[in-house]
C-alpha cells in the first residue's frame, strides 16, 4: 500500500509540473524568407514581415561596420552577435498587414497603425549567426574596379522570446530567419 501511495505521489507530481506557460509556435519564416536591412540611429535593424498570417521579426544590434559586404577576398565571413543588452530579436503579430516595413522598422519610432496584437522580446541568452557568402565578383577594367554580390544569412541559435504582457515564451533552439543581398565596388589593387 505504501508503494502504490508513493508512486500514485510521483505521477501526481510530473503530472501537474508546469514549465510557465511555454507554446509552441510554427514561425513562417527560414532561409529563403527575404531579410531587409536598415540602419537607425547607430543600430542595424534586420527584419522580415508576413502578410499570412500578419507577423514580423526583428532583429537590433550594433555594429556600426556591419552592411553585409567586406573587401577581404574570401569566400564567406561569420558575424556572431550576442544576444543581450541592446541586441535583440522582437516577434510582432498584428490585427493587420504591415504596409511598408521599411517605415515601421526604420523611421526609429514605429507607427501607431497596424495594432500589436502580442510582442515577445529575447530574453538575454542565445545568439543570431550572420554568415556573408560572396555571389559572384566582375572586374571593370576600365574603371579598375570589383563589384561583389553577397548574400547574407540570419540565423538564431538557443533563443528564448518572452511576451512582454504575459507569462508566455517561445524558445527556439535554431530558427532561420532569412537572408538579404548587397553589392559593394571597390578599387582594384595595382
Amino acid at each position: 500500500m505504501k508503494k502504490t501511495f508513493i508512486l500514485l505521489l510521483t505521477c501526481l507530481f510530473f503530472l501537474s509540473c508546469d514549465d510557465g506557460n511555454r507554446i509552441l509556435t510554427n514561425f513562417d519564416f527560414d532561409s529563403d524568407s527575404d531579410l531587409q536591412l536598415c540602419k537607425v540611429e547607430e543600430k542595424n535593424v534586420l527584419y522580415i514581415i508576413n502578410n499570412d498570417p500578419d507577423e514580423a521579426i526583428a532583429f537590433t544590434f550594433n555594429d556600426e561596420n556591419f552592411d553585409g559586404t567586406y573587401a577581404e577576398d574570401e569566400v564567406s565571413q561569420s558575424l556572431i552577435v550576442e544576444l543581450e543588452g541592446n541586441n535583440h530579436l522582437i516577434y510582432r503579430t498584428f490585427e493587420s498587414s504591415l504596409s511598408s516595413g521599411s517605415a515601421y522598422f526604420c523611421s526609429g519610432i514605429p507607427p501607431t497603425t497596424p495594432k500589436v496584437l502580442q510582442e515577445y522580446e529575447s530574453k538575454d541568452g542565445g545568439y543570431i549567426e550572420l554568415v556573408t557568402y560572396l555571389i559572384e565578383e566582375e572586374i571593370n577594367e576600365q574603371e579598375n574596379s570589383i563589384t561583389k554580390s553577397f548574400e547574407t544569412y540570419a540565423t538564431a541559435h538557443h533563443i528564448t522570446l518572452k511576451n512582454v504582457s504575459k507569462d508566455e515564451e517561445i524558445v527556439e533552439e535554431t530558427l532561420k530567419l532569412g537572408y538579404f543581398s548587397s553589392s559593394a565596388t571597390y578599387d582594384l589593387e595595382d
